[in-house]
């Protein structure tokens, strides 16, 4: 599909691709997307699957410090593993054990996923901090072209309009594809509970990828993945206009109360309470 400015009802615009029944951004192609599904799997790649913004490059260095049990890492950034956006041979050329990255629904993941019982990490966010990081990365991004105010940003956030559509919608998706295949290996991680309890959640995904880290394995980890150091690392990897990083904000929880008005808060709450009814994922909002 073509790429066409998608137009919210305050008249703003933005530069997407449709791809089936969501969006994509708008510097990926049909051929991407649709490669996905083709993807070459290996018994011991490890799949993380997330909504946009909810840290999936924090939790792909923490996973990569898990598999390879050292923090003595090079710099290296998880796009070349991010399944629609790396070419095939690409992907290929990545030794193993892998960790694979993708925001796509699953009825566009690889196809041999469930014959391989590759390991899956599904990392959840909550929205309300998702919504104002996706809000900056798309003002930075010149490809998006997109000039709104966060007022109507939050809007078209909650309707859908932005890469991947609906957090409510990719949510319930995953949690429709984990329910159909209960006996896939699957771990949920909560941004928030990472950030609050960083050794103990990591020991989790530790003993769910089958490592055993040490002690002191731990410590490093925690000051190598600190927000500020991630930024010194590999913040040059993806920059705005003015050569500031677009990837390593701020990584808090509970950010979204300094961007949020009233207002803002008692809509965004509305719109949630209906779209999670039937949701099985609590989303945490503060720490």
């Amino acid at each position: 599909m073509p790429l066409e400015r998608v137009v919210d009802r305050s008249g703003e615009g933005m530069m997407l691709l449709r791809y089936k029944h969501y969006f994509a951004p708008p510097d990926y192609t049909d051929a991407q997307l649709s490669s996905v599904a083709h993807t070459a799997l290996r018994h011991d790649d490890v799949l993380i699957c997330s909504y946009p913004k909810s840290g999936s490059h924090w939790f792909w260095e923490i996973i990569r410090i898990l598999l390879s049990g050292t923090t003595q890492l090079s710099a290296d950034d998880k796009e070349p593993a991010m399944l629609e956006r790396s070419m095939p041979e690409v992907k290929a050329s990545l030794p193993s054990p892998r960790i694979l990255n993708t925001h796509v629904y699953h009825e566009d993941l690889p196809a041999t996923l469930t014959q391989m019982k590759v390991k899956v990490v599904f990392l959840v966010r909550n929205p309300k901090d998702v919504a104002v990081s996706f809000y900056n990365h798309h003002r930075k991004l010149p490809e998006y072209d997109y000039k709104g105010s966060w007022d109507t940003d939050i809007q078209r956030f909650l309707a859908g309009q932005v890469d991947y559509g609906s957090v409510f919608a990719y949510t319930r998706d995953m949690e429709q594809w984990t329910g159909d295949n209960p006996t896939h290996p699957v771990i949920v991680c909560h941004y928030e509970n990472m950030k609050q309890n960083f050794r103990v959640e990591m020991r989790r995904l530790g003993d769910f990828l089958e490592r055993s880290p040490s002690d002191d394995l731990l410590a490093l980890a925690e000051s190598r993945c600190h927000i500020d150091n991630m930024r010194a690392m590999k913040g040059t990897h993806f920059m705005d206009v003015d050569g500031n990083p677009i990837m390593y904000r701020k990584g808090l929880v509970g950010d979204w109360k300094n961007t949020f008005t009233v207002a803002q808060n008692e809509a965004f709450d509305d719109v949630m309470r209906s779209e999670t009814r039937d949701l099985k994922t609590k989303f945490v909002f503060e720490v």
